[in-house]
Parts: C-alpha cells; sequence; structure tokens
C-alpha cells in the first residue's frame, strides 16, 4: 500500500513481511533513521512498527515524508494508517482514566488534542505545576508555549498540578528531575516489592547520557539542573536496582543502571521476538 501523505495525529503501523526478524533490512533502517518502535505484531512474522505524527511540527513532518519516500521503495514493507488510540492496543481513548504527562514538549503534549477536542475525553490530567507555570506564562509567539495554551491549557479544570512527592494513583509517585525543562517529572511505579522508574526525558542518550551525566542534548533547558537530576536518579537507580523505562531510547528502553567509573552505564532487559 502506497501512503502519499498522512494527517494530523495519525500514525502509521508497518509490518515486515520477511524473515520475521526484527533486525531485517527495511525494518531495521526505519529504525536506526527513522526511530520506528516495534513492540508485539500481529499476522504471520508477528511484527509491527510506528511512527507517530503531530500537527504543527514542521520538523517531524519532514521526516514523516522523508520516511514515506523510504517506506515506498520498501516491498518488504507493508503499511497501514489508522487513527492514533483507535483501539490498536486493546484500549481506545475514552477508556483513558488519567493521563500523566513527564513534562511539555511538543511530542508530549502534541496529541492531547485532536480537532480542537480532548483526546481523552474522560480522563484527569496530572503534570508538574512548575512545569505549567513557566510554560503557560510565555508570550504568544513561543512554539511551546503556544502549544501549551492550545493543548494543555484548556484541561486545566481536569487537571491536578503536582509537586515532588505527590502521589499520582496508588503505587505511582512523582519525583522531580528539573533540567531539560523547568519542571520535569520522573514517576516511581510501586506494586508489592517490585518498582519501576518511567525516566521520562531525563536522559536521552543510552549511552554518553549515563556515561556523562554532565553532557546535555540540545533540548535541556538547565544544564547544571539536568546534570544534578540525571546524577540523583541515576545514582538512586543503581544503588538500589530499580529498573527503568526511558523515553527516546532503543528499543526495548527497559532496563537496569550501574555505575562505571564517574558515571553510569544502561544495561537493557533482554528480550526475544518470537515469530
Amino acid at each position: 500500500m502506497r501512503i502519499e501523505a498522512l494527517e494530523p495525529h495519525q500514525v502509521f503501523v508497518f509490518g515486515s513481511n520477511a524473515s520475521g526478524h526484527h533486525g531485517a533490512g527495511a525494518a531495521r533502517m526505519a529504525h536506526e533513521r527513522f526511530g520506528a518502535v516495534w513492540g508485539e505484531g500481529h499476522g504471520l512474522h508477528g511484527q509491527s512498527y510506528a511512527i507517530d505524527t503531530m500537527s504543527g511540527l514542521p520538523t517531524i513532518e519532514r521526516e514523516v515524508q522523508a520516511f514515506l519516500a523510504f517506506a515506498a521503495e520498501q516491498p518488504e514493507l507493508e503499511l497501514l494508517v489508522t487513527e492514533i488510540g483507535c483501539g490498536i492496543a486493546g484500549y481506545t481513548p475514552e477508556q483513558v482514566d488519567v493521563v500523566v504527562l513527564s513534562h511539555f514538549h511538543p511530542d508530549h503534549i502534541g496529541g492531547l488534542m485532536t480537532d480542537g477536542a480532548p483526546t481523552f475525553a474522560n480522563a484527569r490530567y496530572v503534570t508538574g505545576a512548575q512545569e505549567y507555570n513557566f510554560w503557560s506564562k510565555m508570550e504568544a509567539g513561543n512554539r511551546v508555549g503556544d502549544l501549551v495554551a492550545s493543548n494543555v491549557t484548556p484541561l486545566a479544570e481536569k487537571t491536578e498540578f503536582i509537586e515532588d512527592g505527590a502521589s499520582v494513583a496508588p503505587g505511582v509517585t512523582a519525583m522531580a528531575a528539573f533540567g531539560h525543562t523547568p519542571g520535569h517529572m520522573v514517576y516511581h511505579l510501586e506494586s508489592g516489592e517490585r518498582r519501576l522508574v518511567l525516566t521520562a526525558d531525563l536522559a536521552n542518550h543510552y549511552v554518553w547520557s549515563f556515561a556523562h551525566p554532565e553532557w546535555i542534548v540540545s533540548f535541556d533547558s538547565d544544564k547544571e539542573a539536568a546534570t544534578a537530576s540525571r546524577r540523583k536518579v541515576l545514582g538512586m537507580l543503581a544503588a538500589d536496582r530499580v529498573p527503568m523505562i526511558g523515553y527516546h531510547m532503543p528499543f526495548p528502553a527497559a532496563g537496569f543502571v550501574e555505575t562505571r567509573g564517574e558515571g553510569f552505564r544502561f544495561v537493557p532487559v533482554s528480550y526475544q521476538l518470537m515469530g
């Protein structure tokens, strides 16, 4: 199926129909070059991959068009376009009870609204008070501030603005990790004796952000605060042997943290994809 373009708030899901291995040529290139992520798939080879799109983001739109041009030349790939939240993962937007936001960069809040209405109509929202207080005061013309005004502020009456250590839901606790943005939060999940931390954008690179916490990515707004947050959270994860899931990291993006020299090392969990 050849796809010429995507509408805002659509996701294209594509599957490898070749060898049944996630390292198959076109699928591997899609991951390495375009950030496609793979998960539990469906069909003969049990694989699916996805890249989502957001409106009003020229960089993302350019990447999408580049991928479409690439995909059109790959007979290995089968493509399907679907609406975000259509239930392909087993849930519909109406079934979502709580939406928890780590921070307000566009790739984290771009899907909160669909055609001017809340995407998750029945949900309540939770986010850091410091994050909202900063971005909501931006003057018109600020890229992030404008998106907060259109996608977050209309939801303010349904939003709980929290501080460090707040309980989001039973077993879910907010942890301040400021620096990537002024109010960036990570979330600690606990069930019985099991623990997990969603580190969000704390460490954007799975090697350098761990080995050298003082090295920043261009999107870190406060170098010193981001460095301090990485050292604090990564140090806790390493000391307590708590697993983590990080955003913008290679699949499976889940693993453990070990100390190494003056920094850390990310050790991904092992996995096996069954054909």
